[in-house]
């Protein structure tokens, strides 16, 4: 006769990825407290567990593009002052893509209403890297991309800003391009 005690079941969830030769794979760990750790063998100092994360769905404004998501961002904040960024487009011309985060979440107007790059003027005054500059990705003939970076920066200060991919890094965006993506970063 089966035992009438209560049993704990927990099912966790861990989203699937595709990782390239130069990025490492991750550890999965549970620990005592029951929170699910992803270690990161190539990163030093990393906190025991994540301390944010965030989404960022990239769609094209252009009225002549069927399919508009193109693209999705993850971030998770692994260390106090360190987070992986995850992104991956496709459905994109062939060439070099420049990854910003802008000032504004307003994507009313496609990328035209996002504002300058998130700290900018900031990093010219100071002579410093700009932070909201993440980098580029290369589309392939295929029309498919995808990036794995790591950035000093935390979650919470993006969280309600926008993200755009595009082939310029800066100056005026054009919204009816099929190339250009924009989203807004949420948790």
């Amino acid at each position: 006769m089966p035992s009438s005690e209560a049993v704990e079941s927990r099912t966790v969830r861990v989203p699937t990825r595709r990782y390239f030769a130069t990025s490492p794979f991750p550890k999965i760990k549970l620990c005592s407290d029951n929170k699910l750790v992803l270690a990161f063998p190539s990163l030093q100092h990393i906190n025991e567990r994540s301390t944010g994360a965030a989404v960022c769905i990239l769609e094209s404004h252009a009225p002549h593009v069927e399919n508009k998501v193109r693209g999705l961002v993850r971030m998770v904040q692994v260390a106090p002052d360190l987070t992986i960024v995850d992104l991956s487009i496709r459905g994109l011309s062939p060439g070099t893509y420049h990854a910003t985060v802008r000032e504004t979440g307003d994507i009313s107007n496609g990328p035209e209403s996002t504002g300058g790059i998130w700290e900018a003027l900031k990093a010219k005054k100071d002579g410093t890297a700009c932070r909201g500059i993440f980098g580029t990705v290369e589309v392939s003939k295929g029309g498919v991309g995808a990036v794995f970076l790591d950035k000093p920066i935390q979650v919470w200060e993006m969280v309600g800003r926008s993200m755009v991919v595009a082939k310029q890094q800066d100056g005026k965006f054009d919204k009816d391009d099929p190339d250009t993506l924009v989203g807004v970063i949420a948790r």
